[in-house]
């Protein structure tokens, strides 16, 4: 095995940890949240996927529009390849996010939504201060709007969590650890488009909650 392929399957190792880690962290604080306010017992489902939904939002969107909030206007480093190629300035009320959404929580799901992210070009948004720039992949439209985007990889450690449920163990072959048939998967896909849709609610839910973002985040299906 090269050193490459090694450090890649240890970065790979690491981020799904640092994900899990994530998700229950913020799954603690939400049933905490539930605990002391009932009027979030009835928005938030109980689900896996709220974990990571909400570790999500804390790491990713609102860290974006606290940027944001902290300057007039965002400035955006450009590379090309490893060096920065242009600056270019945004008006704040002119940056949203694009979250590239996956049909399943299969690998060639992860895959596809994957491979889609690298077809937009990454930048570092320039904080003040000694605090570290933060990296995005982006595009911009035609009126000059920012538009960060990103795909959700938190979410992909739910299929092993999944997959390791009791109820769908006769659906899982074993050796390869992937689905059987198709006739024998119906309930375990139906289970994966729920816990993708909470996904998506719990997000929202909480942009509105706590008043970042709002209607500035766009979920984009893949198909």
């Amino acid at each position: 095995m090269s050193d490459t392929l090694l450090v890649g399957y240890i970065t790979a190792g690491a981020t799904l940890i640092a994900a899990i880690i994530t998700a229950g962290v913020a799954l603690i604080q939400n049933r905490k949240l539930i605990r002391k306010n009932k009027e979030y017992e009835q928005k938030f489902e109980q689900r896996a996927s709220t974990g990571v939904a909400i570790g999500y939002y804390y790491n990713f969107i609102e860290n974006i529009y606290k940027i944001i909030d902290e300057n007039p206007k965002i400035t955006l480093e450009i590379y090309n390849s490893t060096t920065i190629n242009e600056k270019k300035e945004f008006d704040c009320d002119k940056v949203r996010i694009e979250i590239l959404m996956p049909r399943s929580l299969e690998g060639s799901s992860f895959n596809q939504a994957t491979q889609t992210l690298t077809q937009y070009k990454k930048g570092d948004i320039v904080r003040n201060g000694n605090k570290r720039n933060y990296g995005i992949n982006f595009t911009i439209q035609d009126d000059n709007t920012l538009v960060v985007v990103d795909v959700p990889t938190p979410l992909f450690a739910l299929e092993k969590y999944l997959k390791s449920l009791p109820e769908f163990g006769s659906y899982i072959d074993p050796k390869t650890n992937q689905l059987i048939a198709k006739s024998d998967s119906e309930e375990y896909r139906a289970r994966q488009s729920k816990e993708i849709e909470n996904f998506k609610t719990t997000v929202l839910n909480f942009i509105e909650n706590n008043r970042y973002a709002i209607n500035k985040v766009h979920f984009r299906h893949l198909t």
